[in-house]
């Protein structure tokens, strides 16, 4: 098993959905973030997410606020902008969503 990779529209949709459907707050994905283009755990390149427009600094997403944000990470209304794509630094606790 690995790391979700959201690689495509639908696979988002699917999964946005359902992270708001059960009130999570947040999960881990498998993309690594390099500026605005992530690299999925599947190879796949799907660089299109819904990012949100702020953050634990205010800014729009990716910012790479604490200066190593490399995971991607969907958070549930965090930061009372939905459910949104954030880049965070790996240090943080999440669950993991793995697919097989």
């Amino acid at each position: 098993m690995r790391p979700i990779s959201l690689d495509s529209s639908a696979k988002e949709r699917e999964f946005l959905g359902l992270v708001q459907r059960e009130g999570q707050k947040y999960f881990w994905t498998g993309g690594k973030v390099r500026g605005r283009n992530i690299n999925w755990p599947s190879g796949r390149s799907h660089n299109n997410v819904n990012w949100s427009n702020t953050g634990g600094a205010g800014r729009a997403q990716p910012d790479n606020r604490e200066g190593d944000e490399v995971c991607l990470a969907v958070l549930n209304n965090f930061y009372n902008d939905g459910v949104r794509f954030h880049d965070v630094s790996c240090n943080h606790r999440k669950p993991i969503i793995c697919e097989a």
